[in-house]
């Protein structure tokens, strides 16, 4: 139900603006994780990992972001490059974890694993000058081409076929529109 409200959200008050309210708020929900250095209690997990797994709704104005912004004909290109990304992003992530994790257990800290949500939401934080960034393009692209309030226009309809594909035999039911 989230990822559709976050949905929801985005195509009514646009992608930017959503996308300006919940990094901010992603970067919190992050930064909840490191809770667990403070109350190293079972009933922190459940609250950490709902927090957590909302942190990743930022995903959804951003995929709207991008089939906003894409060029025309262009749209599977752009969607797999925002793919592309967060593959090479979670590979690298854990590749910097399994490097760090020797040298900060040794560190002599109790607990250090908590120091990576702090990073991590300042990690996401970064992204905020880029949604500002895209914002004056999205602007203008709104501009220049306002949304229509139909999901589906009647212009990207198939239009109805009157003449059968030659040596299919069809009922002739199923060729009236």
């Amino acid at each position: 139900p989230a990822f559709a409200l976050v949905g929801l959200l985005a195509k009514r008050f646009r992608p930017v603006a959503v996308l300006r309210f919940m990094i901010p708020l992603a970067a919190v929900m992050v930064m909840a994780g490191a809770m667990m250095k403070w109350y190293p209690e079972m009933w922190c997990v459940p609250v950490v990992c709902i927090t957590e797994s909302l942190a990743g709704l930022t995903s959804v104005p951003l995929q709207l972001l991008v089939v906003e912004l894409a060029p025309k004909g262009r749209l599977g290109e752009a969607m797999g490059a925002v793919g592309m990304t967060k593959q090479i992003v979670g590979f690298v992530g854990n590749a910097v974890v399994a490097s760090a994790n020797p040298p900060l257990m040794q560190s002599g800290l109790e607990n250090p694993l908590w120091i990576y949500y702090p990073i991590c939401a300042c990690i996401k934080v970064l992204a905020f000058p880029g949604i500002y960034l895209l914002s004056t393009k999205s602007t203008v692209l709104q501009r220049r081409n306002p949304p229509s309030r139909n999901t589906v226009s009647r212009a990207n309809k198939p239009a109805p076929r009157t003449q059968p594909v030659p040596g299919l035999k069809l009922p002739e039911h199923t060729l009236q529109a």
